[in-house]
C-alpha cells in the first residue's frame, strides 16, 4: 500500500513540475535526446528559504580526435556522422530559441563566423515578472537570471575544428506547502525498505583532519598547474574521490571546518538481483522526490533520472545546512560486488572516498575493508 502511495506521489510530482516547464523547451530537450545525444541532465534545488528551481541542461562536444585507435575510412565515417549530428542539434536549438525570442521579456543573440569557426550565443529572460530579474555581463556579453531564463553557447574548442556547446534552462517552481518530510523520516523509510527485502546495512566511518586535507589540496593544486600535455584528467587519483570530472568531493578548509567525519550506511544488492536493485532505486528515488516536495530547513539538490552505471559514483540527493557543517547524501554505484546504496551523514567537510562500497573505515589515509570486498585494482 505504501509503495502504491509513493508511486502516485511520484506521478503527481512529475505532472506538477512538468506544468511549470516551457513546453517548447521540454520538446527541445526531448528532440536533442532523439537526435542521439545522451539524456539531458535535470536537477532540482532549494530549501532553507531559497526558491525551488528546476534546471535542465545538455552539453555537446565535437573534436577530430574523439576516437583513438581508429583511422582511415572508418574514422572519416564516424567523424562525418558526429559533425552531422552536431549540426542537427544546433539547428534544433536555434530554431526553438529563435521562436522563443518572440515571447521573451528580454533577449540577446550574438554570432561570429570566421573561416569556418563559429561562435553563437543566446541568453533570454522568459519571466513575466519584471521585478525579479538580474542582468550581468560575462566575457562582454549580457546574461540574465530570473524565475525563468536560459542560455546557449557554441564556441570553438582548443583544437582546430573542435566545438563545445552548452544549453541550460532554469525555471522557478511553486514553494512547497504542508507538513515537512524530514531527513529523519527519509532515513527511517529507506532503512525500513531494505529490511523488507532482508538486506542488512553495513556501517562505515570516513574521517580526515586538516593536515590530511591540506596535503590532498596541495597535491591537486600541483596537478592542475601542469600543462595539459603532462597530465591525464582521467587518472589523477588520491584516496578520495577527486578524479577530475566526477565532482563528488567538497573542499572546505576554512578554520571553522577543518575536519570531516562521515558516518556511512551502505546497503548492497547482489549483481544477480538486478531487477531488485532497480526496484529499490525507483522507490528511493520517489522518497527523495517526496523530500524535495515538502518544506525543508536544509538546502538540497536532487538529480533526476539516475540509473546504475558501472564503477560510477552518482549522487541522487544531497543536503547541506548552513556553512556545510552538516551534510547528508544518498548515492549509488555498481561495481564487481553488487549494486550499492549509500546514506551518509557528515559533520564538517563531506568527502566520499574511492571504492566507498568496500571501505569499512578510512582515517586520514589508513584503510580497512569489509571482509571479502577488497577492490581488485
Amino acid at each position: 500500500m505504501k509503495k502504491t502511495i509513493l508511486s502516485l506521489m511520484f506521478a503527481l510530482f512529475c505532472v506538477t513540475s512538468q506544468s511549470q516547464i516551457n513546453p517548447k523547451m521540454q520538446a527541445l530537450f526531448e528532440q536533442l535526446t532523439a537526435l542521439g545525444e545522451k539524456p539531458f541532465t535535470k536537477d532540482k534545488t532549494g530549501g532553507q528559504g531559497n526558491p525551488i528551481r528546476l534546471r535542465m541542461a545538455v552539453y555537446l562536444y565535437y573534436s577530430p580526435d574523439m576516437y583513438s585507435g581508429i583511422d582511415g575510412p572508418a574514422l572519416d565515417s564516424l567523424l562525418q556522422e558526429d559533425r552531422s549530428k552536431l549540426r542537427q542539434q544546433v539547428k534544433a536549438i536555434r530554431h526553438t530559441l529563435d521562436d522563443l525570442q518572440e515571447e521573451a521579456q528580454e533577449s540577446y543573440h550574438y554570432e561570429y563566423h570566421n573561416g569556418g569557426q563559429d561562435t553563437i550565443l543566446y541568453s533570454m529572460n522568459l519571466c513575466q515578472d519584471t521585478t525579479r530579474i538580474y542582468k550581468f555581463q560575462a566575457d562582454n556579453h549580457p546574461y540574465y537570471a530570473s524565475d525563468e531564463y536560459l542560455s546557449f553557447r557554441l564556441q570553438p574548442h582548443k583544437q582546430e575544428g573542435s566545438y563545445t556547446a552548452s544549453l541550460a534552462y532554469n525555471v522557478a517552481l511553486p514553494a512547497p506547502t504542508g507538513e515537512p518530510y524530514t531527513r529523519e523520516n527519509l532515513t527511517a523509510d529507506i532503512d525500513r525498505l531494505f529490511k523488507q527485502h532482508r538486506i542488512k546495512p553495513r556501517k562505515a566511518i570516513w574521517r580526515h583532519d586538516k593536515a590530511y586535507s591540506d596535503s590532498v589540496s596541495t597535491a591537486l593544486t600541483e596537478y592542475l598547474s601542469k600543462p595539459d600535455s603532462l597530465r591525464d584528467d582521467l587518472h589523477f587519483t588520491t584516496d578520495w574521490g577527486i578524479t577530475m570530472g566526477i565532482g563528488n568531493v567538497t573542499f572546505d578548509n576554512d578554520d571553522n571546518s577543518p575536519v570531516g567525519v562521515t558516518d556511512a550506511t551502505i546497503y548492497t544488492v547482489p549483481l544477480s538481483q538486478e531487477s531488485t536493485a532497480k526496484q529499490l532505486l525507483a522507490t528511493i528515488d520517489s522518497l527523495a522526490q517526496h523530500y524535495t516536495n515538502s518544506p525543508q530547513d536544509h538546502w538540497f539538490q536532487y538529480n533526476y533520472g539516475l540509473s546504475f552505471e558501472e564503477h560510477t559514483h552518482l549522487i541522487l540527493l544531497s543536503l547541506e545546512a548552513t556553512k556545510r557543517e552538516d551534510c547528508y547524501v544518498i548515492d549509488i554505484e555498481r561495481d564487481d560486488f553488487g549494486y550499492h546504496f549509500l546514506v551518509a551523514q557528515t559533520q564538517g567537510s563531506l568527502w566520499v572516498p574511492f571504492y566507498w562500497p568496500s571501505l569499512k573505515s578510512f582515517i586520514n589515509g589508513k584503510k580497512t575493508y569489509f571482509k571479502g570486498m577488497m577492490p581488485k585494482s
